[in-house]
């Protein structure tokens, strides 16, 4: 039902649309078979400015002109005009105006009518007019004997209750879409636009329901879509309860048997062990004892002597410095004769 509803919107709104449009273009050649030709000289505009209606989607501006040769008119129009400027326009009779305005759904701004006396002048404001009104309000009144020249004021607004007539402004050589396109502003053209890409949403938005009516219908009336389906969580499985039981000393005996085994099956083979250099031969230095001389047998008498070394020295390395040997001068030294006889021998060494 929804999707109906949809289909009948978008169709309806795009249907308006369409003939407005269409309704458009046959007024703009209603006024192109049934208008007459002028020429406008543009003179002043008025400070009084109102919206279009029913809807607002442009602003109508009042002016001054003059209808080429002689005749003093006012213009009613939503064009941006200069002064001095001129303009070829085709307007409508009275006799044809009024069917022209019933024949048109889009209202019709672009009017003229013959300039009264009770109409007034149009009056020229200054840009500044706003900004120079705010600075004498902020002054204060002035003094005594000052004159100041009185700012314009904007001046009353042309009456709309006299009969007018339409018009379009146009260019030799235009057509009806060139006729069409100068006669309309910015906001009437979005204005359209709008219409049509929210009728083409809505048409849009019918077709996609359908397609999913179609699927669904297909797969049967039992099914589900996934984002409407009501998934239930999976019940948490029950774990086990680990039990202990202590191993015995032979069950320890062979898991560290067993994991021995497995280290040495994962471990690498060592590598070969080095040979060992060889050692060095210690040289053994011999000891011979000096004998001293007679003439210096007395010196030595009178030196404490030195302690003998031992037979035999201790071995050695080459690279091994030895240490110095202690001197004990507590020892008694020795005193030493020299053979007198003949073949007898000295006699042995006594202690002093």
């Amino acid at each position: 039902m929804k999707r109906l509803f949809l289909l009948l919107l978008g169709m309806g709104l795009l249907y308006a649309v369409g003939a407005l449009a269409w309704n458009v273009r046959e007024t703009t050649r209603y006024f192109t078979a049934n208008g007459r030709e002028a020429t406008l000289e543009i003179q002043q505009r008025y400070n009084a400015e109102r919206w279009s209606s029913p809807l607002p989607v442009k602003k109508i501006l009042t002016y001054a002109a003059r209808l080429q040769p002689k005749y003093d008119v006012l213009i009613e129009t939503d064009q941006e005009l200069k002064p001095g400027q001129t303009i070829t326009i085709r307007f409508l009779a009275r006799d044809v105006a009024a069917q022209a305005v019933s024949l048109s759904k889009r209202p019709l701004v672009n009017t003229i009518r013959l300039r009264g006396a009770e109409d007034g002048a149009p009056v020229k404001i200054d840009e500044t007019d706003a900004f120079d009104r705010l600075v004498d309000k902020a002054m204060g009144p002035p003094a005594e004997d000052v004159y100041v020249k009185p700012r314009a004021v904007d001046e009353a607004a042309p009456t709309r209750e006299k009969p007018t007539v339409p018009f379009l402004i146009e260019k030799p050589g235009y057509t009806s879409w060139d006729l069409i396109v100068r006669n309309s502003r910015i906001g009437e053209w979005v204005f359209m636009l709008l219409g049509v890409l929210i009728a083409l949403t809505l048409l849009s938005s019918a077709y996609e329901r359908q397609t999913e009516a179609m699927r669904t219908s297909s797969r049967g009336k039992k099914f589900v879509h996934p984002s409407l389906r009501n998934v239930q969580a999976a019940a948490p499985e029950t774990q086990r309860k680990i039990s202990y039981v202590p191993k015995g000393d032979e069950e320890f005996a062979k898991t560290d048997a067993e994991k021995k085994q497995t280290a040495a099956k994962e471990s690498p083979p060592a590598p070969p062990a080095a040979i060992p250099a060889p050692k060095p031969v210690a040289t053994r230095i011999p000891f011979k004892p000096s004998t001293p001389s007679p003439a210096s047998a007395p010196a030595a008498a009178d030196k404490p002597t030195e302690p003998k070394p031992s037979a035999e020295l201790p071995s050695l390395r080459s690279n091994e410095t030895a240490p110095p040997m202690p001197i004990n001068r507590d020892e008694p030294a020795l005193k030493l004769r020299r053979k007198t006889g003949g073949g007898g021998d000295a006699s042995p060494p006594t202690g002093s």
